[in-house]
């Protein structure tokens, strides 16, 4: 999946030409970008960066940390991901920026419509 997903990337890179590859969080997509970044020496700009999980052998695991080595920028959501940046060796270009997807949360909540709690009869914790 992720060498398919390289492939393909890689023909859009040459193609836009960007100063920079942006990608986000632990999935294979965010893997792929990372090294067909580093293999075109186009910087790369990982956000999600640092975070670390158990066990150290699980697929998510794996992206986080090759994405991680591989990034110029690195934009952490908590504090703990700029420690485990600088454990692992990692202390140009890290930024704590805060959590994104939790930013994005609070942004939308007002607009959610809680109603289709009351229709579809879901209960708290269920």
């Amino acid at each position: 999946m992720t060498g398919k997903i390289m492939i393909e990337f890689e023909k859009v890179v040459l193609k836009e030409e960007p100063d920079m590859i942006l990608v986000y969080g632990d999935t294979n997509t965010t893997l792929a970008g990372a090294i067909v970044g580093a293999k075109l020496k186009i910087p790369v700009a990982h956000v999600e960066a640092g975070i670390r999980q158990e066990p150290k052998d699980m697929p998510e695991e794996i992206n986080r940390v090759l994405t991680d080595h591989v990034s110029s920028l690195l934009f952490c959501p908590i504090e703990l991901a700029v420690k485990n940046l600088e454990r692992g060796g990692i202390t140009k270009g890290v930024y704590f920026v805060g959590d994104v997807m939790y930013d994005l949360y609070l942004e939308m909540e007002p607009r959610f419509k809680y109603e289709i709690y009351e229709e579809l009869k879901l209960k708290e914790r269920e």
